[in-house]
C-alpha cells in the first residue's frame, strides 16, 4: 500500500481529484441556505477523500510524506476554488 501512495502515478491522480474537487465546488452560486449546506456537504465530503491515505497508513513512521501531500493538496484546493471563482472561465 505504502509503494502505491508513495507514487507517481498516484500524485497524478490526486491533482485530478484536486481538480475534480475545484470544478465541483464552483458550480455552487449560494443562493440560499440549502445551496450552502450542500456546499457543506461537497467539502466534507473533499477532506475525507483528501486525507484517506493518510488513515491507510497509520503506522507514524509511515506518514510523513503522506501527510505533506495532503497538506499539498489542501492548498491546491485552496488556490484553485479562489482562481476559478475570480477567474471564472479563464482559469480554466
Amino acid at each position: 500500500m505504502r509503494e502505491l501512495l508513495l507514487s507517481d502515478s498516484f500524485r497524478k491522480y490526486r491533482r485530478r481529484q484536486v481538480e475534480a474537487v475545484c470544478d465541483a465546488v464552483h458550480v455552487f452560486e449560494l443562493r440560499d441556505n440549502e445551496d450552502a449546506m450542500q456546499l457543506k456537504g461537497a467539502l466534507e465530503m473533499a477532506r475525507i477523500l483528501i486525507r484517506l491515505p493518510e488513515k491507510l497508513l497509520p503506522k507514524p513512521d509511515e506518514q510523513e510524506q503522506i501527510q505533506l501531500d495532503v497538506i499539498e493538496d489542501i492548498k491546491a484546493v485552496e488556490i484553485g476554488i479562489l482562481r476559478k471563482h475570480l477567474m471564472g472561465k479563464e482559469a480554466d
